[in-house]
Parts: C-alpha cells; sequence; structure tokens
C-alpha cells in the first residue's frame, strides 16, 4: 500500500502568494522602523512615502491573517481583505506635520542682543560733548576737534580738514543751533560694535536763508568718554522752528 503524498507546507498550509505578502509586509516594517531612527526630521515627501510604504506592509501582514474585512470609504472607494487594510491605513491616517524649524534673528539683532549688557556708558552728558564738538568746528579749530573723534572710523587728518573746509565752512558762522533730540542705540549698522548717542540740531547758519539739521554721533569709549564718530549737516535747508 502506497503512502499518502506528503503534504507542503507553502502550498498546503499557507498560500504562496499570501507568504510572499507577508514576508514583503514584514521587510517594510522594519525598513520603516529603521528610517524612523535614523532621519529624526523627514521632509514632506518623506512623510508621504512613509505611508505608503507602511500600507503596504499592513496589507501585506493582513494578507495572512484569518477574517475578512470590507472598506469604504466615501464614494469612491471599496475595498476587502489586504487591499482594505491598505485603503484604511494610507487614506485614514493623517500624515504628520513636519516640524517647523524656529528661524535665528538676524545678524544685527544677535549682536544687540549680546552686546547690549556689556555697554558701558559714560557718566558725561553726550549733548554737552556734542555741544562742545560742533562749537570748535564753528571756531575753525578743526585739530581740536580732531582730536576728540573716534580714530578707528580711519579718518586721515588731512581728509578731516579739507571735508569741513569744503562743506562746511562755506555755510558761514552760526546765527543760531538748537537741539532737537538725543537717541541711544547699541550696535547700529556700518558702524563699529559699542554703544552710541545720536544728538541732532536745528542750526541757522548765515548763508542761509533757512536751517538745517545736523547729527552728531557719539561712541561710548571703554575707558568710559565719548568720541564723535561722525559729524553733518543735511543738504537740503528746512524751515526754522523755535529759532
Amino acid at each position: 500500500m502506497e503512502d499518502p503524498p506528503k503534504r507542503s507546507f507553502v502550498t498546503g498550509e499557507i498560500d504562496v502568494k499570501a507568504l510572499i505578502a507577508f514576508v514583503f509586509g514584514a521587510i517594510f516594517i522594519v525598513t520603516i522602523l529603521v528610517f524612523t531612527a535614523v532621519v529624526r526630521d523627514p521632509s514632506p515627501t518623506a512623510i508621504w512615502t512613509y505611508r505608503v510604504i507602511l500600507a503596504l506592509a499592513a496589507g501585506g501582514v493582513a494578507a495572512i491573517l484569518p477574517g475578512f474585512i470590507d472598506v469604504k470609504y466615501k464614494t469612491f472607494v471599496q475595498a476587502g481583505g489586504a487591499i482594505g487594510v491598505f485603503v484604511l491605513v494610507l487614506v485614514l491616517f493623517p500624515a504628520p506635520t513636519p516640524a517647523r524649524k524656529v528661524e535665528a534673528p538676524p545678524p544685527q539683532a544677535q549682536a544687540q542682543t549680546a552686546a547690549s549688557p556689556d555697554v558701558v556708558w559714560p557718566t558725561e552728558d553726550p549733548g554737552f560733548a556734542a555741544r562742545k564738538y560742533v562749537e570748535l568746528v564753528d571756531s575753525g579749530k578743526y585739530l581740536e576737534a580732531y582730536e576728540a573723534i573716534d580714530k578707528t572710523m580711519g579718518v586721515p587728518w588731512a581728509s578731516f580738514e579739507a571735508s569741513y573746509k569744503a562743506g562746511h565752512a562755506p555755510l558761514g558762522p552760526v546765527v543760531d543751533r538748537r537741539q532737537t533730540g538725543e537717541q541711544r542705540t547699541v550696535d547700529p549698522a556700518g558702524r563699529p560694535k559699542g554703544g552710541y548717542v545720536l544728538v541732532t540740531y536745528q542750526t541757522k547758519f548765515t548763508n542761509d536763508a533757512k536751517c538745517r539739521e545736523e547729527l552728531v554721533w557719539l561712541r561710548a569709549m571703554p575707558d568710559q568718554t565719548w568720541r564723535v564718530s561722525t559729524h553733518g549737516s543735511s543738504p537740503q535747508q528746512v524751515d526754522c522752528i523755535g529759532l
């Protein structure tokens, strides 16, 4: 009497297609776990790819599980079995929103934040220091005025004297000058880092029909003195107020 044929585990107990789907599903799940551990901040495209792979993995695993599932989504998707699980995972679980990166503040804002606590402001009144400087210029004492400027600006003596003789002296003597403002700032753009005060005036010169705005930038030096950073007057004339 012949022995009955042996039953194959693959073809008898488990359908070969279901087994292949299960194996690939397990591989997909392991792949997702590896990528999740390695990629900490995935892009939106990567997140969508993960969802598709996860849905395929879920469908592959569901192919070997007993029972049946019927999935209906709205009016245009209807599936059952492993395909139903694939649709369920892909459609009903929304993709997470990737974390937004916090933008760093602009370099100038960083510099102001870092430098503000370190600025040591001189005890001398900046308005007095500015007034003393412009009066030296008014009287033509350019050498004494040059001694009061911030040498880190890199202005040579010859250029300093020539600029005042060409731009300031032709305006004539000062008839009257009134301070209109005084504002402190830290690390302004285009200047060496440090604390500054901007002192503004409205000045009437002899050769002008109206007034001009004068600006004096003072820099707080490490030895707690004021040094003139720049001084200039507006090229256009304005109506005199209070003079």
